[in-house]
């Protein structure tokens, strides 16, 4: 089974072109949030991302500053059953979600 970091290099890697392959998976989610207009820090983008994810999946994203919260909500709008363990949330949504 890949890693949790190796399923988010796959699936930037397939949404991004870094220009090289020696690019950290934080540079990769920087290069695929500022193509989607998201500000802020990083944490912070990774926020809009999934609120945009769950707008899109016609749900209604909470006003909470949690990010596994958040990440909970964004799985339940694409009808993935979430578990108790963030780690394995990452996992579901990248194995999931497919935009």
């Amino acid at each position: 089974m890949a890693s949790l970091q190796q399923l988010e290099r796959d699936w930037l890697l397939a949404r991004v072109n870094p220009g090289t392959a020696q690019v950290t998976n934080d540079q990769l989610k920087r290069t695929y949030f500022n193509g989607q207009s998201f500000t802020g820090t990083l944490r912070d983008q990774e926020k809009q991302w999934l609120r945009k994810v769950i707008t899109d999946a016609l749900g209604t994203p909470s006003n909470t500053p949690y990010l596994g919260t958040l990440l909970i909500e964004t799985l339940v709008a694409l009808g993935v059953t979430p578990t108790k363990f963030m780690n394995e949330n990452w996992r579901l949504l990248f194995i999931n979600y497919n935009p």
